[in-house]
């Protein structure tokens, strides 16, 4: 299930006395950024040696260093009397649904607790994702060339999880990358893996920043008018016309420039590379 959500519906919980336990098959500082950026309440264990996950039968076939995606809720006398394994997760109610009808006390009607954004790393949109491949420069010296030679190959071949532990392994060997670098090596890896065949997408997307500055330094510019107010609200008034018909041919073609991938892309490698350089900063 996403552990954000579960976090959303937490007091739903704590009102039946239950009692919640993530587990991961990361080590304790990997888990570190996600915690903090979801705020989550809950202790998050920590399986590197995935003993809990073998000993459950849940460790992934096709990827051993990860596991499936499991839910148990275990009784009071230890008997599991809920299971859920496999690609769709769960959401908070129908734990919640599950521990009433174990019960004997369902249906109940308290409170849904409203769903509350979660922050994610930049960029949210599609504008955000084309700036940032469109800007992103090739990795620094510090960046472990071959290790993301690897990476990139794994994603390339459909081994998105053999990527992440990749990844990881690329921040090891780079120990002097800071984060800003690694930040700019994931918006770069999205734009070797989504646009090197083409490049009217980075045109745009150059277009997109050019359009941003000009606008803002028109705004800028009508702060301080004096008797060219009038002159400047019309520059001004172009140039946002201009930047509204860059953003709707971006919304056109966003199925096409796969911009939804490259804001997942983006944003994962950015967790991991934050995860990684957490106690640095």
């Amino acid at each position: 299930m996403q552990l954000g959500e579960l976090q959303h519906q937490m007091a739903r919980f704590e009102r039946r006395n239950a009692t919640v336990v993530a587990l991961s098959v990361d080590a304790p500082d990997d888990s570190l950024a996600m915690i903090e950026r979801l705020g989550m309440t809950y202790p998050v264990a920590s399986d590197p040696n995935q003993r809990v996950v073998q000993l459950f039968g849940v460790q992934n076939p096709q990827t051993r260093e990860l596991a499936l995606h499991a839910v148990y809720i275990v009784a009071t006398d230890g008997t599991i009397f809920y299971r859920k394994v496999g690609r769709r997760r769960p959401v908070s109610v129908e734990l919640i649904d599950a521990i009433d009808a174990h019960r004997g006390e369902y249906p109940q009607t308290d409170v849904v607790e409203g769903a509350r954004r979660t922050a994610v790393a930049y960029p949210t949109n599609n504008f955000q994702a084309l700036l940032e491949v469109s800007q992103a420069t090739p990795p620094a010296a510090s960046v472990h060339p071959e290790a993301l030679s690897n990476v990139l190959a794994l994603v390339r071949s459909g081994r998105g999880d053999d990527a992440v532990f990749a990844y990881r392994k690329l921040i090891r060997m780079s120990p002097a990358a800071d984060r800003e670098a690694l930040y700019n090596t994931a918006a770069w890896m999205a734009r070797e893996l989504f646009f090197a065949p083409s490049a009217d997408a980075l045109a745009v997307g150059t277009e997109l920043g050019q359009r941003i500055a000009r606008v803002r330094e028109l705004e800028t510019q009508l702060a301080a008018a004096g008797d060219e107010r009038d002159t400047v609200e019309a520059q001004l008034a172009a140039a946002r016309a201009g930047l509204s018909g860059v953003r709707a041919r971006i919304n056109q073609n966003a199925d096409d420039w796969r911009l939804r991938s490259v804001k997942t892309t983006i944003r994962a490698y950015r967790e991991l590379s934050r995860a990684g350089t957490l106690n640095d900063s």
